[in-house]
């Protein structure tokens, strides 16, 4: 069994005489820092946010997250595959040792795609959660449709969600034409009604775009849609400095006189962008800015370069017309997006760790209903 860093930054190899049948020679994990190159490593083998040097600190400022890096090696050294990981553990030593959990934070990205690359990649980022006394290893799917990796194939509970992309390598007017008429209609509107979009590039902006997701959330609250959003007051702090202020992140809003009607936070790495964060106020979701700050992003990123956006994603159970969630999903498609399927998973790697954890949590709950 390969060994485990002891210590932030040093190396964890199988050896160059321990190869794995269509896998890689090698393979390093570096706890807290990144190898050398990491984002350029990544980026040329068609990795995302999700896998560079930028998400791993914006997830880092959690004092109770780690990040680790798995890089693995062809025989002639070059890399062949690359994940990033969240190491959780308690700060109470022995907590730590019991209740201990890893996560990838998407799909490993390997080389050319392959099936058989992926799967053995992911077999190594187990053995080090296994030799780390993980509880738990997680498997997220962000910006991960295109993944080989079939969770599922290898043992994992599979979650499945939609994400809805857009080539920015076709011609302007087919993306025009690609929204539906109706959304068409309300992005021209919009003009006419005095709403300004625009780039946002301040810390107050990245404000406004969290004054309008709690409008959102209290809206879908009072229509049994509701979802937790972070308590942590730092967040829009750390988003502006991590990602915004790092150009990793860019922020779009709809403003009308004083006001900011909505607003959209897009991750941006390796000519890809990724819808993170929107919301707008009642006012805005009734003018369909959204619509408007969708077709701002795509004119502002077509002539920039990028290939593809991503409006984010839904649970796999939005398709249905029954589901809650239906409309959302429904607009998002009427941009003229085409949904990916994406497969997230969790694979419980001590049954008996879990069970104490699960005991703990009905112990804390029964604690506080009293």
């Amino acid at each position: 069994m390969t060994s485990i860093p002891q210590a932030p930054g040093q190396p964890l190899s199988a050896g160059a005489g321990a190869p794995v049948s269509k896998g890689p020679v090698s393979f390093e994990a570096s706890r807290g820092q990144a190898p050398a190159g990491w984002d350029d490593t990544v980026s040329a083998l068609g990795g995302s946010i999700f896998h560079s040097t930028l998400w791993a600190a914006y997830q880092g400022r959690d004092e109770a997250l780690e990040p680790v890096f798995f890089l693995g090696r062809d025989a002639s050294g070059i890399p062949c595959g690359a994940a990033l990981a969240l190491l959780a553990a308690s700060p109470r030593a022995l907590a730590s040792r019991l209740f201990r959990d890893l996560r990838l934070t998407a799909h490993p990205v390997v080389r050319g795609a392959d099936p058989g690359l992926a799967a053995a990649f992911l077999r190594r980022c187990e053995e080090f959660a296994r030799a780390l006394s993980c509880t738990r290893l997680s498997l997220d799917s962000f910006m991960s449709g295109a993944s080989p990796l079939r969770p599922v194939q290898h043992g994992f509970v599979e979650t499945e969600r939609v994400e809805f992309t857009l080539d920015l390598e076709r011609d302007t007017d087919s993306l025009w034409q690609g929204i539906r008429k109706d959304q068409r209609e309300k992005i021209r509107r919009l003009k006419r009604e005095g709403v300004v979009l625009t780039e946002g590039t301040t810390l107050a902006d990245l404000t406004a775009l969290g004054a309008a997701r709690e409008a959102t959330q209290a809206r879908r609250d009072e229509r049994g849609q509701g979802y937790d959003l972070s308590s942590d007051s730092t967040l829009y702090e750390s988003l502006y400095h991590h990602l915004v202020h790092r150009g990793a992140a860019r922020v779009f809003l709809a403003r009308r006189d004083e006001s900011v009607l909505a607003a959209i936070l897009f991750s941006t790495f390796n000519h890809r962008a990724y819808s993170v964060f929107s919301g707008s106020t009642e006012v805005g979701y009734k003018m369909g800015t959204q619509s408007g700050l969708f077709w701002t992003a795509v004119e502002t990123f077509k002539a920039e370069g990028f290939r593809q956006l991503n409006r984010g994603g839904v649970p796999g159970s939005a398709a249905r017309e029954d589901d809650p969630l239906h409309g959302i999903y429904s607009f998002k498609l009427r941009l003229g997006t085409t949904p990916e399927r994406c497969v997230s998973g969790e694979k419980v790697l001590a049954p008996l760790r879990q069970g104490l954890r699960s005991l703990r949590d009905r112990l804390r709950t029964l604690g506080k209903a009293r």
